[in-house]
């Protein structure tokens, strides 16, 4: 996360550079006019721009914490923790599903643990922000984002409440106070299938489930494909337990902290269940 933070910064002063001189030109050519009037207007301008920046800032703070938020719950079997009955094979820990209907993880259950871990990241994010400490902007509390899916799943919504507004203050060397404010509301719609996934890999758990038998893999080679995702299944061997590994992958890439780097990858569903005894 610390290096998304990173990048989002160094982007936000790259564009405050690029923004700012754009009014280089005009003040250099307007010599004949007031140069107070010519330096509060060049204020004004710097100051419109410090809000939209430290909008563009937490727009994008959002966005990137929508993404890896998906990106790490969804390797938890779209969880937010990976649970107390998790199974453990080849060194990595998997989430377990059911195919008890009342113990398997819903659509319910997949939201609250996107919602309740964007809301982490989303803070996280605000906690890195140090552009107020140059442009002294304000920066809002938010209330608690929504995230919901859109579109049958294919795109996901992020809607985020300030309690305040963006504010930023200045007082110039003739003692006039110049004060400008911004909506901090964020309104996202994001082409990231996140809950496609989930109800692609839900339905494909459920029919392999009723049609895996005695451990037998042949009804998993086929696999699953549609325009969002691609689902493959594999029979793993536990002893005397059969399970099945579950792996649902967008096929689009999205830029996160893989644990190592920031990098492009896809949404990875990953779990398992058990199938039958062997």
């Amino acid at each position: 996360m610390k290096g998304m933070v990173n990048i989002l910064y160094a982007l936000a002063l790259i564009i405050m550079l690029l923004m700012s001189l754009r009014y280089i030109t005009p003040t250099l050519l307007a010599f004949e006019e007031d140069p107070v009037e010519i330096k509060l207007d060049s204020m004004v301008y710097t100051l419109r721009d410090s809000l939209e920046i430290a909008k563009l800032y937490l727009d994008n703070s959002a966005r990137y914490s929508l993404y890896q938020a998906a990106y790490n719950n969804s390797l938890n079997g779209g969880l937010e923790d990976i649970p107390p009955d998790a199974v453990l094979h080849e060194g990595v820990v998997y989430s377990l599903w059911y195919d008890d209907v009342e113990m398997s993880p819903d659509l319910a259950d997949f939201s609250e643990a996107l919602n309740s871990r964007f809301n982490k990241n989303f803070l996280e994010y605000l906690a890195g922000y140090s552009i107020d400490a140059i442009f002294k902007v304000k920066i809002p509390q938010y209330e608690e984002a929504s995230v919901s899916p859109v579109s049958e799943g294919f795109y996901t919504s992020v809607d985020i409440v300030g309690k305040e507004n963006l504010v930023i203050t200045r007082t110039t060397s003739y003692d006039e106070v110049i004060t400008i404010t911004k909506n901090p509301d964020i309104s996202l719609i994001e082409e990231l299938p996140y809950f496609r996934l989930f109800e692609e890999a839900k339905q494909y758990h459920n029919t392999i489930k009723r049609n895996l038998a005695d451990c037998d893999d042949d009804v998993l080679q086929a696999g699953n494909e549609s325009f969002c995702c691609i689902i493959t299944a594999e029979v793993v061997e536990d002893g005397d337990k059969c399970m099945v590994k579950v792996e649902a992958v967008t096929r689009k890439k999205f830029l996160v902290w893989n644990g190592e780097d920031v990098a492009f990858e896809p949404k990875r569903l990953v779990f398992m269940d058990r199938a039958a005894k062997v």
